[in-house]
């Protein structure tokens, strides 16, 4: 990722499946890479993806901006582990509320 990139968002474009239930070895490289627990805003469904009208049962919200040592970290790790991501660099109306990466495939809009 070069921080000198205008996109705002990043996808990954891994085609693996991904679950919830994975979780737990994501939050253990980021503790023992970092020395605290992984940021997490939102694993499942919350609140706000009701809100905004996305189906967001099956991923999880991690509030890093990816362009820090922290959020470059993780999404290489993601990268090497072949797990899905979309990394947003500022907030999105109707999409993103703010920087994140979000941990899974994309979320689609209820109907």
């Amino acid at each position: 990722m070069n921080s000198s990139n205008p996109a705002t968002i990043l996808c990954s474009n891994s085609t693996a499946s991904w679950s919830v239930a994975n979780l737990g070895s994501i939050q253990q490289f980021f503790a023992n890479r970092f020395g605290h627990a992984l940021p997490t805003t939102a694993i499942g469904q919350s609140a706000t993806h009701d809100r905004l009208g996305y189906d967001h049962r099956n991923a999880v919200d991690v509030g890093l901006n990816p362009d820090s040592l922290e959020g470059r970290a993780l999404i290489s790790y993601l990268q090497s582990a072949g797990i899905p991501y979309i990394a947003f660099r500022s907030a999105i109306p109707g999409v993103a509320t703010g920087p994140h990466i979000h941990i899974g495939s994309p979320s689609h809009k209820l109907t």
